[in-house]
This record gives C-alpha cells, structure tokens and sequence, in this order.
C-alpha cells in the first residue's frame, strides 16, 4: 500500500546524526509484569497423590512432588508445574497504554493486590471435565480459583483459569501461570516475528501492533522514535502476533483470550505467562509432531482455504498512475512472455497530495480521474484471464477529492454512529501523518453490515476479484466502541475486519473466485482470511527490517496456522533525504537488491511486486530492460509451479500445513532444523535457501537427509545424517534443491533450462 511517510523533519535528522542519538534507543513498550523480581514461592498441598482420565489425557497430582501435570495417554508429559512451586497467581495491576500511529506503548505496575500464596485443595472428576482448586493469599488479597480441563478431541485439551472471591471490591485484572520448561528446548511459533524465531530466553509481548520501521538499526530507529513515538518499532512488535507455540521437546500450548498478554521464557527451566485479564483461557495440544501440532491447533483457529487460480498462475502486478500506465506495463509483459495473473491497482480511488508526500483517498469510490475507461480497462484484463485488484482498509477520513461530488462514506458514518469514538463521544481522530482517518466500529452490527455492503458495491461491483485489505492494527484502547471494552476488543479487531471481507465475498457470491489479503491477524484469522502478507519491511537485506526479517515472518508465520502468506517483492519502505542538493540518507531498492528478491518469491505461495512508498527513488521490475527480462523469467518459473502449488493449498485447507514450511516440519527429529531461519521447504519436494547478502556469489546452506538435485547443476547430493554445502549462486540461480525422483523436476527444468 502507500504507507505513511515517518515524517521526519530534516533538523531533527541534523540534530540526531551530529549528537547522541545513535547510541539512544526507545523500545515501543517495557514487558514487565507484577511479579517481576518475586520469587515464586513454594506451593502448600495436603491433597493425596491421584490421577484423572479425560480422553485421551490424564490430569495427575503427585503429593510428594507437589507437582500438577497434564500427561497423555502414552504418558509423554504434556504440561507440568514445577514441583513444589506455585503455578497460578492474579493481581491488580495499574497498565498505562499509549498509542500514536497505530503504534503501542505499553507499561505495567503493581496495583493494590499481589495474590501469591497458593494452595491446591481438591481434584474432582467428572465425565466431561476434571477440576482442580484452591486458594490465593496476598497483601488485602484472598480468592479461591478454579483450573477446569475439558477435552475438546483426542490432541486438544481445553483449561478455564477463573478467580473467586467474596471480599467486595477486590479487582483482579492479571492471571499468571507457571509451568515446568526444558532448558536445551527451541520454542517456536507466535503468529509472524521477524527478528526471533526461537523464543527461549526472551520475554515476548503479545499485542496487534504497527510493526515499526528499522526495528532497532541505528541511527535511524532512534530518529523515528523522536519525531514519532514508538515508530521504529522493536524486535517483538508485529502485525500478526498469536498466543500460540510449539517446541523441540514436543508441547504446545495456545491461549483463547484475546486480552494483551506476555510470555516469559527467559528462566530456562520455567515458563510464565502473565493475561491482562480476570481469569484465562487456553488449550494443551496433544501431538507427536509439528505437523500433527499444527493440524490441531488450525482444527481451533480455522484453516485458510484453496486461493482462486489466478492468485497464483502468475505475478501479480502493482502498479500506480491510472490506465494509461497499466495498459504500457501489460504491454510491455506481453512482449516478454511474462506469467501474469493480476494487475493490483491501489489508486483505484484516486492519489492525494500531503505535506509528507503522495497517499490515497480513504473514501472508497472509483477515481474517474486517473481511470476514465475502468470497465472497459477492467473487461480487457478479465479477457485475458488477468484479474483487477484493488485496496481498502476500515478507516473513512473526513476530507474527500474533489471528484467525489461531495459523496462521503465518512460524513455517512458519522451520521449513522458507525465510527470508533473517542472520551468526549467524537470520532477518534488517528494520525496518519498528513491527515488524520478513523475506524469503523465493527462491533457495531450496522456498521458491521454498512461496511460489507461497500465492498459489494466499491469493489466487487467495480468488477474487482482481489484486494489488500490492509490495516486493523489500531484499536486504541481508550476508545469507546458499541459492544465491548476496547482493550479486550483489540486483538480481535482484525479478525472482525477479516470477516467484514469474507461475509462480503460471500453475500456477493464470489468467495471462490475473489481473494483479499491481509497483514494484520491474531488466533482465529486463519478461518476467515484466504491470504496474509508481511506487511511494510525497509528496501534493505536487513535482519531487523528488510529481507531477512520477511523470512522469519513467513517461516514463523506458517508454523501458527497462516499457510497462505507472502511478502512485497523487494520490499516496501524506503528512505531518502537530500542536503543542498546532496544526498543525506539513501535506503532504497536498488536493482541487486529487487534481483534477489524476485527470486526468492518466485518459490513461495505468491509472486507480487509493489511499488513501496517512494516508487521514483525505488528500482522497479521495468525499470531497464535487464529488469524486465529477469522479472518476466522468474515470472514464468513461478508459473511452472501452480500445479504444485494447488497441491499444497488443497493440504493447507485440509490439515492446516503451510506451504512455505520451515525444515522442522519435515524434519522435527534433526535438530540443526529447528536452528534455521533463513531457508525452507516448499512443500515436502523443493528445498529453498535463498541469497540474501549483498554482493554475494556463493550461499552456504543446510541439506538435510534425503536425495537433492541441485536445479540449475544437476548435481545431485546423498545426503545421510544431514550436511553443509556451499554453492555457486549468481544472480539468476538462487539455491534450489529438488528432491530426487519427483515429478516436478521435470517442470522446474524446462523453464530453467534457458538463463534469464
């Protein structure tokens, strides 16, 4: 999309550059919770030794352990508090939350109340669920509580943490629990993080968020954070965090609240969790495998289902500046035999200048302007199976273009009552940097309603077949909303959105053939959205915020449920700032960078570019004609794959697998396999480790066990136990591995048999 410029103001940039800006640096908020530095005290039980059946689970209590645990069947442990340690506390806490920009600062301290003295009294059994309950001592704190298990299948374990208390006003708002961890263990999951994919050792934050530019690179993080609270981001923020992980030694755990959370793995042999909220929810999943793993947890959070054949049969191309300029590039693609599946237009309604450059009209109509002959534009590309895409997001801004004929879908909220409001009951203005947008409220059935039925009529009716239905990140949590306290609402927002476009869809008829892609998401998305993407990385090969962090998202991303997921080719975000006509700062797409880039996607579950938010300072895929040629082969390479790829989108909406899989998915018994982050599978037969290093020539890589035929050598590799390999990689021949024996070799080498 066109993103928000950071807004920077050259003095500051000035300043932060010749000063002591680069060595500051401001998280976006500080995960702290009540019981930081609190010992966890020693558990107190007279309760005899004994064990309880629930399917295929077994609860159990060990008296002389002083020990809780969930087993199966099998008796692998599932979930074990620390022998004679407390495991379940609450408290009140006095959280301050601030946003700006869609970004969150979020700070906690101590309230009146600490209850952590805990005893467990009772466990009792029933046929459908088992119990176990106690009571929790503090300073002016006294609460019996209630664990409650209840089966939900053979591998999903359901447990209800709830609070009890006759003391009037005792107000509890934080639930912890504490459990048994293995030291040597890799935790994996937690929807889409890109800095970390292995999460032992770190306290990581669960709240919707803007996932922030430059993400801890200096000096510019500290200069976004100055100009723009919270701007830069950190490694934790993100716009698809999900309460949900998995480890090495084969437990899982998700939570079902959709309050702010924040799990702590920084003791090596305890896990802690801490819930915003009175009383938890949450699953164990029983699993012999990441895949069966992931099988169950989808059966709860929903599965993406089958994408239209376009969405994959080719590029999809994004392109700004109106129909003479979609009609040049199609030409253009046309002469190279490039495989194109789409043209993504997000100007459809029209471009608006600001002080902080160009963005588009949040009012949701068709610009005639910039696409006089849209139905015919659109006829022609559907003739030629090329589907029309556009972009919408759950923000109405209150100036409209001139063009509008003084139509106003925000002027029509406002009247109506459907907008996000504020303390004083006004609509809760948000920057966005040159004006300001506020949200619908979705809680609100009619506007719930209202909003589907412009999409029906915007997009669907404009003969649209896709869209990006950006944003849903936020929710302040300080809104007044119609059903629902903010706070509690705002990780579910996005699914809410999510719904909003597939009712839509689906009241149109048009579910099957129409697409929207999503970058915001939390644990039940997956049953609602048919596509995620990354959202805005820098135009950089950064770690923190560039290529290398995309692909930890997508690999973190498909190991929590979205198996459908892809990234902005070459990126989104660039920066750049002149002096007296000298170039101050430069971050932008240059044509290595977009070369490796297009590779790297043309072997994923999507292959689309964007122009990023500065489209004349960006390398574009025809900028020169080398470009163009590389992007039309790798076009076609991609292509050569849609066979397989309908193979691998038919077992995401049937077991929840995702297409783009890290190794330990495949490979669960191979311990280097959970250590890698930067190659994968796609599939179970081709193995991707692409080249993300500037200037680089060769790429060492990770084989693991198996049969491997490198594409372009035809080498081929046995492999026993697993191996480092270094191989050739020019520009044009990124690592690929076919396993041998697989009858898409065939394909993958007759388009890689010319060069591009």
């Amino acid at each position: 999309m066109l993103r928000r410029s950071s807004g920077f103001s050259l003095g500051i940039i000035l300043f932060c550059l010749l000063t002591a800006c680069h060595g500051f640096a401001q998280s976006q908020w500080s995960p702290r919770d009540n019981w930081k530095g609190q010992d966890i005290s020693n558990l107190y039980s007279n309760l005899p030794s004994a064990d309880a059946v629930l399917n295929n689970f077994i609860i159990k209590w060990d008296n002389e352990k002083q020990q809780l645990s969930v087993l199966s069947k099998d008796l692998r442990k599932l979930w074990a508090s620390e022998e004679g340690k407390v495991f379940v506390m609450a408290a009140e806490g006095a959280g301050n939350v601030r946003e700006h920009r869609g970004s969150f600062q979020v700070k906690d301290g101590p309230g009146k109340r600490k209850c952590y003295l805990q005893s467990v009294e009772r466990l009792v059994s029933t046929e459908t669920f088992i119990s176990v309950t106690g009571h929790l001592r503090g300073p002016a704190c006294r609460l019996s509580y209630e664990l409650r298990f209840e089966a939900k299948s053979d591998q999903r374990l359901a447990f209800d943490l709830s609070f009890h208390t006759k003391v009037k006003n005792t107000l509890i708002n934080r639930t912890y629990l504490a459990y048994q961890a293995t030291p040597d263990e890799h935790i994996t999951g937690f929807g889409e993080q890109f800095s970390r994919l292995d999460m032992k050792g770190q306290v990581l934050p669960i709240l919707i968020t803007e996932q922030g530019h430059m993400r801890g690179r200096q000096p510019y993080s500290a200069i976004l954070n100055k100009v723009s609270a919270g701007g830069a981001g950190d490694w934790y923020t993100s716009y698809a965090p999900i309460p949900f992980y998995m480890t090495s030694a084969g437990q899982s755990l998700f939570l079902k609240t959709t309050e702010y959370a924040s799990f702590n793995f920084s003791n090596p042999s305890r896990a802690e969790l801490v819930v915003w909220k009175n009383g938890l929810q949450g699953e164990i999943i029983n699993a012999t495998s990441p895949r069966q793993t992931l099988s169950a947890f989808t059966e709860y959070a929903g599965r993406m289902p089958v994408p239209p054949r376009w969405f994959h049969k080719g590029a999809i191309v994004g392109l700004m500046g109106g129909s003479d300029v979609v009609r040049h590039a199609w030409q253009e693609l046309r002469k190279e035999n490039a495989a194109i599946g789409g043209f993504w237009l997000q100007d459809w309604v029209g471009k608006r200048e600001t002080t902080f450059g160009t963005r588009l009209w949040w009012n949701w109509r068709l610009d005639p302007k910039s696409y006089p002959d849209w139905s015919e534009l659109v006829s022609s590309l559907d003739n030629d199976g090329i589907a029309t895409l556009g972009y919408i997001n759950p923000f109405l801004t209150a100036t409209t273009p001139d063009n509008s004929n003084g139509q106003s879908y925000y002027q029509e909220a406002f009247e109506k009552g459907y907008l996000v409001r504020n303390a004083k009951g006004e609509p809760y203005a948000s920057d966005s940097v040159g004006f300001s947008g506020t949200l619908v409220d979705l809680t609100n059935p009619e506007a719930f309603a209202w909003m589907k039925s412009i999409i029906k009529r915007e997009l669907i009716g404009n003969g649209m077949k896709g869209w990006m239905a950006d944003f849903g990140e936020a929710l302040p949590f300080d809104a007044q909303i119609m059903n629902g306290d903010a706070a509690s609402i705002h990780n579910l927002y996005p699914m809410l959105w999510a719904k909003v476009n597939r009712e839509a869809m689906e009241e149109a008829g048009v579910r099957e053939s129409t697409l929207a892609f999503f970058r915001s998401g939390y644990t039940r998305s997956p049953g609602d959205v048919q596509a995620m993407w990354l959202g805005d990385q820098m135009t950089t090969w950064d770690e923190d915020d560039g290529m290398k962090s995309a692909v930890k998202g997508l690999l973190s991303g498909g190991l929590s449920g979205f198996s459908n997921n892809h990234m902005d080719i070459g990126g989104c975000i660039a920066l750049t700032y002149d002096v007296a006509g000298l170039p101050l700062i430069r971050i932008r797409r240059d044509k290595e960078l977009l070369a490796r880039s297009i590779e790297l996607n043309a072997f994923t579950a999507a292959f689309r570019t964007h122009e990023g938010n500065k489209p004349e300072a960006n390398q574009q895929f025809d900028s020169d004609e080398d470009t163009l040629k590389f992007f039309a082969y790798f076009s076609r390479v991609f292509a050569s794959l849609a066979d397989y790829r309908e193979t691998l989108f038919e077992e995401a909406a049937k077991f929840g697998t995702p297409l783009v899989r890290h190794l330990l998915i495949e490979y669960p018994n191979d311990p280097v396999a959970w250590t890698i982050h930067d190659q994968w599978m796609l599939g179970t037969q081709i193995l991707v480790a692409p080249v993300m290093e500037k200037g680089a020539k060769t790429r060492k890589l990770y084989l693991p066990k198996g049969e491997w035929v490198h594409l372009w050598s035809k080498t081929v590799y046995r492999v026993e136990s697993g191996v480092w390999v270094t191989v050739e990689a020019p520009i044009g021949k990124p690592p690929v591995f076919i396993r041998e024996g697989s009858r898409i070799k065939d394909n993958l080498s007759a388009v890689a048999v010319t060069s591009p």
